[in-house]
């Protein structure tokens, strides 16, 4: 019987462990989805984005410390876009990096393009 009640609280510890595990996509969000961020705070997320993209080396890492060009509210989803510049990559559409995230802190996508694909 013993053994049974420790079998049952251990199943119940592993399992509310596996359920509160973050599995990556909502990485850089911040408070409750109910509170819209300022400007500031995203501009924070987009920055964190940033190093974590040269961490990954899913961008050169001359990118990780490049100044801010531009941030502001898309028109059509009320998304902000945060736009970097790099003047040390040569090819010239690929020196403005765009990162699209929500008005509640979750990182949607990036891309070279004005155009940022969200996840989905």
């Amino acid at each position: 019987m013993i053994r049974l009640l420790i079998l049952s609280i251990f199943t119940l510890f592993l399992s509310s462990c596996v359920l509160n595990a973050k599995n990556g996509q909502n990485y850089y969000r911040y408070g409750d989805i109910k509170t819209k961020l300022n400007k500031r705070a995203i501009f924070e997320i987009a920055k964190g984005e940033l190093r974590r993209l040269s961490i990954e080396n899913k961008v050169p890492k001359s990118w990780k410390f490049t100044p801010l060009l531009d941030i502001q509210k898309d028109r059509r989803d009320s998304n902000w876009v945060v736009s970097f510049t790099n003047l040390k990559i040569k090819h010239k559409k690929n020196q403005t990096l765009y990162i699209r995230i929500s008005e509640y802190g979750v990182v949607m996508g990036n891309s070279y393009s004005k155009i940022v694909p969200t996840k989905k």
